[in-house]
């Protein structure tokens, strides 16, 4: 399951490109956000536009005691929906789902422990965006969210951790157009 998810969404994110490749000039472009994310923009109408992301992390810790490796990847999609224009700028109503899955190890001499789990999260936010130019724009969203997540741990003390949280959403990020 983990593996179709993760699957999927890597081919949908690379077939945006190439259905937007005969749209015209400032139809598709490279999104780069806070929290941490990279992306694509592909505007399908005036009105909608779609943007895919993707974000990993990796953290590792040596120490006398302890050695821990930590990775962590996501992906998302956000649909936006384009209310008002106005000369360059834009108003959106965003609905968005993200997925993520960590895994981490310990090794700590006799004790050594791993840990893996997925989270799920759905979102809807109210966002800006404004145009410098033609080639380059800023947005900025906030919004709500829900997310579910589930988590195993495999060492003497296993356990099966599930956690659902209710939150505040906030992006922001640059696009630039090809």
């Amino acid at each position: 399951m983990k593996r179709s998810v993760l699957g999927l969404a890597v081919i949908i994110a690379s077939l945006i490109p190439a259905f937007a490749s005969a749209q015209e000039a400032g139809k598709v472009g490279v999104t780069m956000g806070f929290p941490a994310s990279v992306g694509v923009i592909w505007h399908a109408s005036e009105k909608l536009a779609v943007r895919p992301e993707f974000s990993f992390t990796h953290s590792s810790t040596d120490s006398s005691i302890t050695n821990a490796n930590t990775d962590t990847v996501a992906l998302g999609v956000t649909v936006l929906f384009y209310t008002k224009k106005w000369d360059n700028a834009a108003m959106y109503l965003a609905p968005r789902f993200n997925w993520s899955h960590g895994s981490s190890e310990t090794d700590s001499g006799d004790f050594d422990s791993s840990s893996s789990g997925d989270s799920y999260s759905y979102s809807g936010s109210l966002g800006a965006q404004g145009w410098i130019g033609s080639r380059f724009s800023v947005f900025g969203e906030v919004g709500l969210a829900y997310s579910t997540a589930s988590s195993e741990s495999d060492s003497p003390f296993s356990s099966e951790i599930k956690n659902k949280s209710f939150s505040i959403r906030s992006g922001v990020g640059v696009v630039l157009y090809f």
